[in-house]
């Protein structure tokens, strides 16, 4: 994004070297994430009192979810001892019962005592009708030191009365399976569990950060780049590259922002607004109900009749 504020020019724009030997490593969500809270001040200054509508591609990067975000695929089914290194650590969340009443959910507990491997010698024994003396198990399992556990997603749903109290649930189910929402207890603890309403309304971090700036997010469709504006601009820019450039990585890295730029330097600034226009028909095509082959045929019999906003040729 670039624009005039003040009679100063701010472009809001990040130059990147992909690679691991000599490069800035890999694009991430944490990269774009800083790049987008370098943008909305500067739509905000050029844009007063407006709402903007921040749209990406349907990249695995744009829709990455925060660490603490409650994503049930991320957890584990039964009780795990939570450690610095874990990439993880998932936010409470609340749930509402059967009665409507809202109740609070923790995710993680504090143990002294092993007591999944009390659980055990303990179903053991009983199952061969031995007798079972807490106090030593206790102290048996007790440990070191206190440690902090997650307390898994069987536990999660069975508060949530999703589960019976000694019934077991796989964690997930094999790939392809075609899962029922109808289906109750559910097929596996991840489907039933990402079903639930606090998991349902998680934001990636994009959304999140657009949205708590007051402006709206929105993901491009699949596999449709004629949707998305900035892919005829970047177009552009490599055309122009190719032409220009001796193919040195000097000169392709000394003139990058001449090549981004060039085509508003001949075109005027906007060329990117025929760009957003044309890429504006073919969504209003197919949200009409036309099939790819008849979205083209449209635009071309319009760029045919409209050549100029004052007159049809």
């Amino acid at each position: 994004m670039r624009g005039t504020v003040n009679g100063i020019e701010i472009t809001s724009r990040v130059i990147f070297l992909p690679g691991n030997s000599n490069g800035d490593g890999y694009w991430t969500n944490i990269d774009l994430t800083i790049q987008l809270k370098d943008v909305i001040p500067l739509f905000n200054e050029l844009h007063p009192d407006c709402i903007g509508i921040f749209a990406f591609d349907q990249s695995s990067n744009h829709k990455d979810m925060a660490d603490d975000a409650l994503v049930a695929s991320r957890m584990s089914s039964g009780v795990t001892e939570y450690k610095d290194t874990n990439k993880y650590r998932f936010r409470d969340t609340t749930f509402t019962d059967k009665e409507g009443r809202v109740k609070a959910q923790p995710m993680y507990r504090t143990e002294t005592v092993n007591m999944e491997g009390v659980k055990k010698i303990v179903a053991t024994r009983r199952a061969k009708q031995q007798p079972v003396s807490f106090e030593d198990l206790m102290n048996q399992y007790r440990l070191p030191r206190a440690r902090e556990v997650f307390r898994g997603t069987l536990i999660l749903l069975r508060e949530r009365g999703l589960l019976d109290k000694n019934a077991s649930l796989r964690k997930v189910c094999p790939s392809g399976t075609v899962h029922d929402p109808a289906v109750r207890p559910g097929c596996c603890a991840e489907y039933l569990l990402s079903q639930q309403p606090d998991f349902l309304a998680q934001k990636n971090i994009l959304e999140t950060v657009t949205f708590e700036a007051g402006h709206l997010f929105t993901l491009y469709p699949k596999y449709h780049c004629e949707t998305n504006w900035i892919e005829r601009q970047w177009g552009a820019a490599k055309r122009y590259s190719r032409m220009m450039c001796d193919y040195s990585f000097y000169t392709l890295t000394s003139r990058i922002h001449e090549f981004l730029d060039n085509d508003e330097v001949v075109h005027g600034p906007k060329i990117n607004r025929r760009y957003y226009n044309l890429a504006y028909r073919y969504i209003d095509a197919y949200r009409k109900g036309k099939d790819v082959m008849e979205a083209d045929e449209i635009i071309r019999k319009f760029s045919r009749e409209y050549r100029s906003h004052r007159r049809a040729v």
